[in-house]
């Protein structure tokens, strides 16, 4: 005999099939949104993608411009203080020497004295240099000068030998040094001088002397005062003849330990044809920047000269 089926329960039948059908729809929403959801992100991440690409070339190329603009502001201001400081440094720069004309003064058998006039208008600068003639006839010796700040100087070479009277003579400089006064001294650098280049010369004669063997020399005689609190080593003085503004004749002498308030009767004779009259300037060649122009306090020994006393010292 067969066997009896068993009948389908509907109400079971229908909610396992419920959720069959769910889970389906569940899985088969899975499949068709996965690719949409991948697409999603994806297009997510190249939007913020392209946003960080946008802000990253903004602000390279914002920097390029802004910083070539900053750039050349700062080059600009660069090149400003440049001028600036060329403009104050040329301000401050000593400006060169000026030099006159020559003069070629004969003393008589192939013997010459060449004089010139050199002139410094910095106010705080002190000018040191070398320097020698040269001449159609040749070159003289060298020598050593100095232009104190806002003043004048004659630079000299005494009795060079020529075979001829020199011609075409031109000043050669060498080893020129501008040393910049300090502050402190150039506030009056001309009243800083003045009180140092007191020593007046007075009681100037300047006449002709007749020789005991015949023979007639001029003779230059004067006093020399210190006038100023300084004394001096050893300071010399140029002797300049003058005739209707023009040099005529140039000596130099010297003065051992020159103190201060001290006098000293001077004289020279001029071995050269001079002119029977003519004007004497006594002009001091000291440079007052240089500290072994003065003489130091020392003790005297009592009833002593104090001249000994430095020249015991300078041996």
């Amino acid at each position: 005999m067969a066997k009896k089926k068993q009948p389908i329960d509907p109400s079971v039948s229908s909610a396992a099939y419920q959720d069959v059908e769910r889970e389906y729809k569940r899985k088969l929403a899975v499949v068709e949104w996965k690719p949409r959801m991948k697409t999603a992100v994806f297009w997510l991440w190249a939007g913020i993608d392209s946003v960080l690409m946008v802000i990253f070339f903004v602000t390279i190329f914002g920097y390029l411009i802004a910083g070539s603009f900053s750039e050349e502001r700062l080059i600009a201001r660069i090149g400003a203080n440049v001028e600036t400081f060329q403009a104050a440094q040329i301000g401050q720069a000593a400006e060169p020497l000026t030099y006159g004309e020559p003069q070629v003064l004969s003393l008589g058998g192939g013997f010459y004295d060449i004089v010139l006039t050199a002139t410094n208008e910095n106010a705080a600068w002190l000018a040191e240099f070398d320097y020698r003639f040269t001449t159609n006839e040749g070159m003289t010796g060298w020598g050593s000068a100095f232009v104190l700040p806002s003043s004048e100087a004659e630079i000299m070479r005494f009795r060079e030998a020529f075979e001829g009277r020199p011609t075409g003579v031109e000043l050669e400089v060498d080893n020129l040094v501008y040393t910049r006064i300090p502050a402190e001294a150039s506030l009056d650098i001309a009243t800083w001088i003045e009180s140092r280049n007191a020593l007046v010369a007075s009681n100037i004669t300047y006449q002709s002397i007749e020789l005991d063997g015949g023979g007639v020399v001029a003779e230059t005689a004067f006093t020399l005062t210190n006038e100023t609190a300084y004394s001096y080593y050893n300071p010399s003085f140029q002797v300049i003849l003058t005739r209707a503004g023009r040099n005529v004749a140039v000596n130099q002498v010297q003065v051992p330990s020159f103190e201060s308030s001290e006098s000293r009767n001077v004289s020279l004779r001029w071995l050269s044809a001079v002119p029977a009259d003519a004007e004497v300037r006594v002009v001091p060649v000291i440079n007052y920047f240089d500290e072994d122009e003065y003489m130091r306090p020392s003790v005297v020994t009592p009833g002593g000269d104090i001249r000994d006393e430095v020249s015991d010292r300078r041996r």
